[in-house]
Formats: structure tokens, sequence, C-alpha cells
């Protein structure tokens, strides 16, 4: 019995002294100094003058039709400011407060006029004409305030800083309202007198989209506008393939509408920088108030005191700074390259930076919690940059399918146009032609975003 008490105060003992030993290393083992270079990589971009912004308009777009939206999209940021600045908790933060009485409002069970990926959305709209008419009609200010974001020049997040309570401008009326503006060209093209308005149209929403896409600092700004242009490629895809004497009619307005998308054109490389940015802000801000530590990652441990005791001593803001910005900038190093590199690359990348997050013995006793919030904070970023070229894939698509109507390509020589139609309409992945089926008529190449399956062709319909 003695040997067995002798036993449980040993194991005691040397437990309390593990307990004091980690304590005194999390209190006492000073920070790192801060990477140069991570500062500098984590250094926010001022946002473009406020007159030339189409943030201020796509937060206000919503707002009550009296309502002047840019200026409500202002005095959004303004307040969102001023309260991060004087209070750092962003629960306050209510953007409706600013919309007026009579805000633009879609009920929950409402859905868009088409499902793209299932449906051919030319003919859907069409054949609701009389419905896309009355909507248009209710929702003509909205309309009017979406084609105005074409008149801006730029998209830069306004907010002079943020942190994880930070919210987005509500995307999906936008995109409800571009559905609308969708709707409206597919009936327009069913009327010859009109076909030239709805060409143009859609060549001013595809350039405007292309704009927000190239000039965006965000990424969720990115994968909306690859949202929107997939659905406007989709409905020239399938203009062309219901009336292709219009390739023909008004070549410079389609040849708009199709020119392919260049890789600097999407940005992602310089998106993915700014989520970095806003990672490695975060952290700073955590050092000052803990909160969002201490209520996300350790809810359900007894006593806020002593979260935040744990939080103080076990974090080491430059130390997790330094190796954040390690893994930020391996990302926006590969985004950079070519869609083949980057699905070539992306792996290897994934493997090496799993096993430096591995978590040691060491850091038990330095940053524990700086490593654990690594662990949770990196993921596989790649589906990213996959998305980008989908899109870039099927802007080539498009337009190779433009040049086929134009040179009056017959069946059977579909499969060697697409050989020798030069390394800008390639398959971005592969940088071979693009794949070519006779028996559906499809040109196609396979895509790797994990989202949008039927966006990975064009059909020739026009051929006999």
């Amino acid at each position: 019995m003695k040997i067995a008490l002798k036993i449980v105060k040993w194991v005691a003992g040397s437990l309390l002294g593990f307990i004091i030993i980690v304590g005194l290393c999390w209190w006492l083992i000073p920070d790192e100094d801060l990477n140069p270079e991570a500062d500098k990589f984590a250094a926010i971009a001022p946002a473009p003058p406020a007159a030339n912004n189409a943030y201020f308009m796509i937060w206000g777009l919503v707002a009550s039709p009296e309502l002047d939206p840019h200026a409500v999209g202002q005095q959004i940021v303004a307040a969102h400011d001023r309260i991060l600045a004087s209070e750092k908790d962003l629960s306050k933060f209510k953007p409706d407060a600013f919309y007026g009485d009579r805000p633009l409002r879609f009920p929950k069970d409402s859905k868009p006029f088409c499902d793209v990926e299932k449906e051919n959305c030319l003919l859907v709209y069409q054949a609701k004409q009389a419905e896309l008419e009355a909507e248009s009609l209710d929702k003509k200010v909205y309309l009017a305030r979406y084609r105005k974001i074409r008149e801006y020049e730029d998209y830069g997040t306004a907010m002079s800083a943020m942190n994880y309570q930070t919210p987005v401008p509500a995307w999906n009326p936008l995109l409800r309202v571009s559905d609308l503006v969708d709707g409206d060209i597919a009936v327009r093209m069913a009327t010859k007198d009109t076909q030239k308005a709805a060409l143009e149209e859609l060549a001013a929403d595809v350039h405007s989209w292309r704009r927000l896409l190239q000039s965006n600092d965000w990424l969720i700004t990115q994968m909306i506008s690859v949202v929107a242009l997939h659905r406007k490629y989709r409905l020239a895809s399938e203009i062309m393939n219901v009336y292709p004497e219009v390739v023909t009619t008004f070549p410079a307005i389609i040849e708009k509408i199709t020119t392919p998308l260049l890789p600097r054109e999407t940005n992602v490389a310089s998106s993915m920088r700014a989520e970095a940015q806003f990672n490695l802000g975060t952290m700073r801000d955590m050092k000052q108030g803990g909160k969002f530590l201490a209520d996300s990652f350790f809810e359900g441990m007894p006593g806020s005191p002593l979260r935040m005791a744990m939080y103080l001593g076990g974090f080491r803001v430059n130390a997790t700074i330094n190796r954040a910005y390690v893994f930020f900038k391996e990302w926006v190093e590969l985004f950079a390259k070519s869609p083949k590199a980057i699905l070539e690359e992306k792996n290897a990348l994934l493997d090496r930076q799993a096993k430096s997050q591995e978590f040691t013995v060491g850091a038990v006793f330095y940053n524990p919690i700086g490593r654990f919030l690594e662990t949770k904070g990196n993921y596989d970023m790649a589906s990213y940059a996959f998305r980008i070229a989908d899109l870039i894939g099927l802007s080539r698509l498009v337009d190779t399918q433009r040049r086929i109507i134009a040179g009056k390509v017959p069946m059977e020589n579909v499969g060697s146009a697409l050989a020798n139609i030069g390394p800008g309409l390639m398959d971005p992945y592969t940088e071979k032609p693009m794949q070519w089926d006779a028996a559906s008529k499809r040109v196609s190449f396979v895509l790797h975003g994990k989202r949008f399956a039927n966006y990975g062709y064009v059909t020739l319909d026009h051929l006999k």
C-alpha cells in the first residue's frame, strides 16, 4: 500500500512539475521577432478612390428605392470602421440598419428562373417571358442599379481594417438581379429587331464581371465573379447554337463576348495574397483581445480566466504569423504559375506543408496554440485556382465555338481545326487541344474545380 502511495505521489509530483515547467516556458520564453517580409506581406493595399469603387454600390444595391445605394455603401463602411476601432467587437454592426424601410428581399423559398447546371437557360427564359417581365418591372430600380455597376472602373474592399466578424456584401441579390438581366437578354434574342441590343447588353455584362474578377482584392469576390461569368458564357454558347447567324451578322459584338480570359486577368494570386492579409491581420488582433480564440477554439473549457490565461501564455503572435506567412507565400507563388503547373505541383506542396505542420513535442513548450491554429486554418487552396482555370477553359470553349461557326467548319473537320487552333485556345490543364466527340457534338476538357460539373463543354448544335 505504501509503495502504491509513493508511486501515486511521484506521478502527481512529476505531473505537477511538468505543468509548472510548461507554464514557465509559456510565460517566460519571449516571442520571436516578426519576419519583416511577413509584415510587408500582411500590409493591406489602399482601396481605390470611392467614386470609382463599385464596392460601395454593391453593398448598397439592396437599399430602399428612395436611397442612394453608393452613399448607403459608404455609410456601412464608415459604421464598420468606427465600431471596429472603438470596440473590436462587431456583434453590434448591423448593415441591414442602413437599408431603409423597403430593401430588396427575395423570399427564402424563391429560386432563380433557371438552373444553369441542368437546363438550357436560353430556352427556359424564353418560355417564362411573362414571369420575367413581371419580375423585372417589380425590380426595375434594382436592375438600373445593377447596370450602373458597369460604369465603375474598379473594385476594392474599402474597410480600413477587418477581423473575423467583418461581413461581406450580400452577393445573392446581385446574382438574382443578374439572372433577370440574363432572362431579358434571352427574351430579346427571340426577335430579330432586338437581337443586337440583347447581345450588346451581354457583352457589357461580361465585360463588367471580367473587370470585377480582375480588380477584386478578395477571394469570395472572385468566386462570385466566377459563378456569374460561367452563367454568361453558357448563355452565349446557347445563343450561338440557336441563332448561329448572329456570329456573322454581329461579329464584333460576339467576339467581344467570347474573347477568352487570360490568366493575368483572373488575378488569383493577388486574391490569395488578400486572403493571407486577412488571416495574418486576424492573428494580430487575437493578441489584443483573444475573444475569437477563447470562444471559438476553447469552447466548453471551464472558466473564462483559465481560457484567457492559456491563450495569453500559449500563443506567440509573431511566431504564428511567421509560420502562416510561409504557408500563404507558397500558395501565392504557386498560383502565379499556369493551371497546368498548379495541377502538377499542388500535391507536392500539400505534402510538404502537412509535414511542416505536424505537432511536435517542442510545440508543447512553445506556441502550442499558434501551432494548433495553424493546423486548423491551413488547408488545400488549390480548388480556388482550379475554379478560375475551369472558367478560363470555358471561355476558350465558347470562343472556339464562335470560330467554328464563323469559319463554317464542317463536322468532319472539327477535330483537325481544334488541333490547329492555336495555344490560346488549348485545354488550360494539359495545354493540348480540346477534346472532340462527334457523336455528342461536344468540344470539352476535364474540369478540376470540383464545381460546375456541367460546364466543361460546349455543344456545336449548328452542325448537321
